[in-house]
């Protein structure tokens, strides 16, 4: 029965490689082609996988510039290994369609790096599963944490990275018992929630005038 038991996690554990290899090999077929998909492909490598991703309705264009700048949503996946972020990014767009075959100076090139930077981290409870801004005042985040509560941040109380360890969200709302990926804002009414989580439960929140966690 022991063979038995090394065999079966050996044949899974070698499944899970061919998993992985297979999707690394799709990933790989995808950057090459990219090119020839899109007018442009801006790659940015992150220290974790983010499990969220969303634009912030902020566009901003410098004086004497070709480019805009643009806001990014993003989270952590640490899998526990290390400290977990909800975080900021600015991403610099070029305005039009970039030239085609045109060859980057060395100070291009290092520009071209900078397109992507993260100028806000803030403390977060595990993984962030999902993160939304509230569309009626994008400065007011909503998370969901692996624990299954949901987190709202406001990004201007806090300052650009964390000071200390300590995870500090503005409200804190108790309901679902498991975690999970659904969250939306009510485009109409501000402050109206909904969640859905993998203990079968949706939950609709309002969380205005509410002023403690």
């Amino acid at each position: 029965s022991s063979q038995r038991l090394k065999m079966g996690e050996f044949v899974e554990q070698n499944l899970g490689d061919i998993a992985d290899l297979e999707l690394n090999e799709e990933y790989k077929n995808w950057k090459a082609n990219a090119p020839m998909l899109y007018d442009m492909v801006v790659t940015h490598g992150l220290t974790w996988p983010s499990l969220t991703a969303q634009w912030l309705p902020y566009n901003e264009v410098p004086p004497d510039s070709n480019y805009s700048v643009q806001k990014l949503l993003l989270g952590t996946h640490t899998s526990g290994n290390e400290e977990n972020y909800l975080k900021v990014a600015k991403v610099r767009l070029p305005m039009g369609k970039p030239e085609e075959d045109k060859e980057q100076s060395l100070s291009e090139k290092k520009e071209s790096e900078k397109m992507v930077e993260v100028e806000m981290e803030i403390n977060h409870q595990g993984e962030v599963n999902r993160a939304r801004y509230m569309p009626q005042e994008y400065n007011v985040i909503a998370t969901k944490t692996i624990t299954g509560e949901l987190h709202i941040f406001d990004l201007q109380k806090h300052p650009p990275k964390p000071d200390g360890d300590q995870v500090k969200p503005e409200m804190k709302l108790l309901g679902h018992k498991k975690e999970g990926i659904g969250l939306s804002w009510n485009y109409k009414d501000q402050g109206y929630l909904v969640s859905g989580s993998d203990d079968n439960l949706i939950c609709v929140w309002d969380i205005k005038g509410v002023n403690s966690k």
